[in-house]
């Protein structure tokens, strides 16, 4: 009886030895017989262009241009701060009021082109690269153009800020860092 026994877990051994051989040889000839593949991956590098054509008080165009290197196409945003300097380049503060004293002149189509959300204007299309928005300003001008307010802003520079985003439009990029949506090449604020 003693002899079974001893035959039986040698057998097992045996088969168990021989099918780890079995994969170890598959697993190898596999490997000499599989190329390896490389899988890079790499994020879009997109980024936008503030094209501007500013003169001071009569002109101020403001246009962006997806100036991407990997020829994603993006949503752009921009934001528009007015400040106010003196001779010396300082900021003015004190009896100056820039958010009702100064008026930005938004281009005669914008609500077209552009929605306004959270403090930002928004192209309402999906910016192909190279492609350029139609304009959002036109112009920045006093809001009560008179006498008294020109001499009081006769020594101060205004500068208008352009600050602009841009971001992939695949992949629900924008509706989770802005929550605006794009559907095809429509961008808005709702679903």
């Amino acid at each position: 009886m003693k002899r079974k026994t001893w035959k039986k877990k040698y057998t097992w051994l045996l088969a168990a030895l021989s099918g780890v051989l079995l994969v170890g040889v598959t697993f190898a000839y596999l490997s000499a017989m599989t190329d390896p593949k490389e899988n890079p991956f790499s994020f879009g590098k997109i980024k936008i262009d503030i094209d501007e054509d500013f003169d001071g008080w009569v002109t101020k165009e403001v246009r962006l241009t997806n100036d991407g290197e990997d020829n994603v196409p993006g949503v752009v945003r921009a934001m528009i701060v007015v400040q106010l300097k003196d001779e010396n380049g300082d900021g003015i503060n004190g009896d100056f009021d820039p958010d009702n004293e100064i008026e930005l002149v938004y281009d005669a189509n914008w609500a077209t082109y552009w929605f306004f959300k959270d403090g930002f204007y928004y192209y309402r299309e999906v910016l192909d690269p190279g492609v350029t928005t139609e304009p959002l300003l036109s112009k920045v001008q006093l809001a009560d153009d008179t006498p008294d307010m020109r001499e009081k802003y006769k020594d101060v520079t205004v500068e208008v800020v352009v600050m602009a985003d841009i971001i992939q439009a695949a992949n629900g990029a924008p509706e989770a860092a802005w929550d605006v949506y794009v559907t095809g090449t429509t961008v808005s604020p709702t679903p």
